[in-house]
C-alpha cells in the first residue's frame, strides 16, 4: 500500500489478466490481483473483505467471458449489495485455436464473422444487470477489440495478430 486510498481488486481467470498491465498504468490506485482457475466457481469474499478494512475505497474488476461467469456475477452483485463499484469486461474475441498462428506464418488477412462469435444475448444481460444496478458499470472490451463486422485476428498490413490462440489476447 503506497499510501493510496483506492485497491482495484481484479478477480478472474486468465480472461481477466488481459488487461492487467494496462490497469497497473493508473496513478492512484492499487492494484490487487485474485485469479482463479477456470474450473472454479467461487469468488474470495474474504480477500475482498480484507481489502476493504484496508483501503478507504475499492472497485472490482473481472472479465466476463461465458453464462457461467455472467451468474456468479449475478450472485455477486445481489450478495454486495451496492457497496463499491462493481467493473465488468465483456468478454474477448474468440477463433479455431490453431487460425492466428496459421494466418501469422502465412501472412495472409484473416478475421471472424463479429455476429458468430458475439454472445448479444450475454451481452443484453449486462448491460441490462449495470442498468439495475448503480455501482454496475460495464466496459465494452470486445466492441474496442472488433469495431467492425469482422473481428480481425490477423492484420497483414499492421503485421497485427490480436489472439495468441482461441481466446487469449496477444
Amino acid at each position: 500500500n503506497n499510501n493510496k486510498d483506492t485497491v482495484l481488486f481484479i478477480n478472474g481467470d486468465s480472461h481477466t489478466a488481459h488487461y492487467i498491465y494496462f490497469l497497473k498504468e493508473l496513478d492512484d490506485v492499487d492494484i490487487y490481483v485474485d485469479m482463479w482457475p477456470t474450473y472454479s466457481t467461487k469468488i474470495n469474499y474474504k480477500n475482498i473483505k480484507n481489502a476493504e478494512k484496508k483501503y478507504k475505497n475499492l472497485m472490482f474488476l473481472t472479465n466476463v467471458q461465458n453464462s457461467i461467469e455472467l451468474n456468479r456475477i449475478k450472485q455477486f452483485v445481489n450478495k454486495t449489495k451496492n457497496s463499491f463499484p462493481i467493473i465488468l469486461f465483456n468478454s474477448t474475441p474468440t477463433t479455431n485455436r490453431n487460425k492466428p498462428y496459421r494466418c501469422l506464418v502465412r501472412r495472409m488477412n484473416c478475421g471472424e464473422d463479429k455476429k458468430i462469435i458475439f454472445d448479444k444475448t450475454m451481452n443484453n444481460d449486462l448491460l441490462i444487470l449495470s442498468k439495475n444496478n448503480n455501482n454496475v458499470y460495464l466496459f465494452d472490451s470486445f466492441n474496442i477489440l472488433c469495431p467492425k463486422n469482422e473481428c480481425s485476428i490477423y492484420d497483414k498490413n499492421k503485421d497485427l495478430i490480436l489472439l495468441r490462440d482461441q481466446s487469449h489476447l496477444t
